[in-house]
Formats: structure tokens, C-alpha cells, sequence
């Protein structure tokens, strides 16, 4: 399960606006698929690459920016494929860090952020460990695992 806030419609941090969604269903992996991915950074850029060969080249790293994105969220309980989907973004075109950059919750830390994607858009991480703390237009507050689908994460708000 994954907790987010959002933006007020004036573009200010407004937390009382919260998204629970389950991270299951299309465009989520589960925990088995996850461990299967490569933990090599070049394995995994091969892998999604491929993944996406019928995509427009214009298109194609914004879609494995995409991919790695979902994954870093979900790979929490995978510190080698977390540090291994952080080192493949790095290596593709077009990918760039932006330095004081803030989340929606207004928390800073640095940026990634790539040819096409809309102005100011940047997946915001602390600066310190690395740790996704969301996008410019959405804050991941909480992540929690539970042992059954549809169970709230002990301690969870």
C-alpha cells in the first residue's frame, strides 16, 4: 500500500489530500517479478530496453524512465535492484540531475528528470540517502508492507 499527497489547485503542497492505492494491478510488479529483474544496471537497461522496442525511438528512454520509476518505489524490500534501477537511469540519454529541487510536500533533495518530460517535472530523492520521496506533483509519504492484499501496514496512518 503506498500513501501520497498532492497539490491544492493553487500548486501548494496540500497533504490533506491523500492517495492510498494499492501498488498491485497494471504497471505495478509484484515481489516475484521484482527479484527476477537483473540487478546489473546494464542487465536491466537491456531488459526494459527490449521491453520497449515497439515504442516510438522518440519515445523509448522516456518509457524506461517510466519503467525504472515504477520500480523504485516497489523495489523498497530490494536494496540490490534499488541501487541497481538508480545507477541504469544515470546511464541513459537524455536523463539529467536537478539539484534543489523540492517534492509536492515541499520536502527538497535532488532531482532526475528527462528529455520530454513536462517543464519543472522531476523525480525528487533525499539528498542524503537516496530515498524517493516522490515527484514535483506528487509526495510518497508512507510505504508499508503487510502480510495479506487489502491489509493496512501495521502503523500505518
Amino acid at each position: 500500500m503506498r500513501k501520497s499527497g498532492g497539490l491544492s489547485s493553487t500548486g501548494e503542497p496540500d497533504l490533506a489530500h491523500k492517495d492510498v492505492m494499492t501498488m498491485s494491478g497494471a504497471g505495478y510488479l509484484g515481489f516475484r517479478q521484482l527479484q527476477a529483474l537483473p540487478t546489473d544496471p546494464g542487465a536491466l537497461l537491456k531488459k526494459l530496453s527490449g521491453d520497449a522496442r515497439n515504442v516510438a525511438a522518440s519515445r523509448r528512454t522516456e518509457v524506461v524512465v517510466e519503467s525504472l520509476r515504477a520500480g523504485i518505489d516497489d523495489a523498497t524490500l530490494l536494496p540490490d535492484l534499488g541501487a541497481a534501477i538508480y545507477r541504469a537511469m544515470a546511464e541513459l540519454p537524455g536523463v539529467r540531475v536537478v539539484d534543489h529541487i523540492k517534492d509536492a510536500a515541499g520536502r527538497a533533495g535532488v532531482g532526475l528528470t528527462f528529455e520530454g518530460a513536462p517543464k519543472g517535472y522531476g523525480r525528487v530523492f533525499d539528498s542524503s540517502s537516496l530515498v524517493c520521496l516522490g515527484t514535483t506533483d506528487a509526495a510518497l509519504m508512507e510505504v508499508g508492507v503487510a502480510d495479506r492484499t487489502g491489509e493496512v501496514p501495521a502503523g500505518s496512518s
